[in-house]
């Protein structure tokens, strides 16, 4: 498993890296765990928004099974 996994975000406007430490990920099997929290982004109705999942510079394999997007009321 790799040490850590790069991901990006593009929020329609501009990409923002963050690196998840493998280390802080809490794994409890193959149907449950942690969700990790990216951020908080606007998401602009007909943006194309998207989030990616690299294994650029990764050390090892790289995992991840859902990418969840939850509205924020403000």
């Amino acid at each position: 498993m790799a040490e850590a996994t790069q991901t990006r975000i593009f929020d329609g406007k501009k990409w923002t890296t963050k690196m998840i430490e493998h280390a802080a990920v809490n794994v409890l099997g193959q149907t449950s765990g942690e969700w990790i929290l990216l951020g908080e982004f606007a998401l602009p109705k007909g943006d194309k928004a998207c989030v990616e999942i690299s294994n650029k510079n990764a050390n090892g394999t790289v995992v991840a099974d859902a990418v969840l997007f939850v509205p924020v009321n403000k």
